[in-house]
């Protein structure tokens, strides 16, 4: 019974998805998250429909483009914690495919790549917990990115209580040829590099990390 709920669970949620049901996709989140948290529902199944890669497969979003549907969430529904998340998701799972697109070797324009697809993760997930009073996974996320790829230095900044320089203004690799290659990998998703930072960190974040 429980494999048979999980099911129905997935095709709900990817139905809602597909058809950009956005408001009562994000409901039914909510109330999954709910039970999931208090430990209310047994068999929870929120942790497995709450990926990326879970929830934009099967027959209903074969020919979706999970960049396009997530950030037409995330602006119709600028409120959705859960638009955020998952934003976020895919851009860290983003970064680890250009980490790994070379097995172990891994070339200075790759992180760099990585890197510029970490700043679009983290600023998802910075909305994400500004969204929430109960942010699991955005913090979860968050910590597990910081471990695999490191901070991005304008987390850093914001953290350390300072305003974080544009990304041009800090580093002067614009016209590299691992700038060049690194954008590349950004482009072959469809955006430019992320510029400019948020100045201050949400509210559950302040406080957080006592200075050095």
């Amino acid at each position: 019974m429980p494999q048979e709920n999980q099911h129905d669970n997935l095709s709900k949620a990817r139905m809602l998805l597909a058809t950009r049901r956005f408001v009562k996709l994000d409901e039914w989140l909510l109330s999954l998250m709910r039970g999931w948290q208090n430990q209310t529902d047994t068999h929870s199944d929120y942790g497995l429909v709450l990926h990326p890669g879970t929830l934009i497969a099967g027959a209903e979003n074969h020919t979706v483009d999970p960049l396009d549907i997530l950030s037409d969430w995330a602006q119709q529904c600028p409120q959705s914690y859960h638009a955020h998340v998952l934003l976020g998701m895919f851009w860290h799972e983003q970064a680890w495919v250009i980490r790994n697109a070379n097995g172990e070797h891994v070339e200075d324009s790759q992180w760099l790549g990585a890197q510029l697809c970490c700043d679009y993760a983290v600023l998802a997930f910075l909305r994400a917990i500004e969204l929430h009073p109960r942010p699991t996974h955005a913090f979860r996320h968050l910590m597990n990115l910081s471990g695999g790829f490191g901070e991005p230095y304008w987390l850093r900044d914001l953290f350390a209580g300072k305003s974080p320089l544009p990304l041009h203004e800090k580093f002067n690799i614009a016209g590299s040829q691992v700038w060049q290659t690194g954008v590349g990998y950004l482009h072959a998703i469809g955006v430019e590099p992320a510029t400019h930072w948020p100045q201050s960190l949400p509210a559950a974040l302040q406080q957080t990390r006592k200075s050095r």
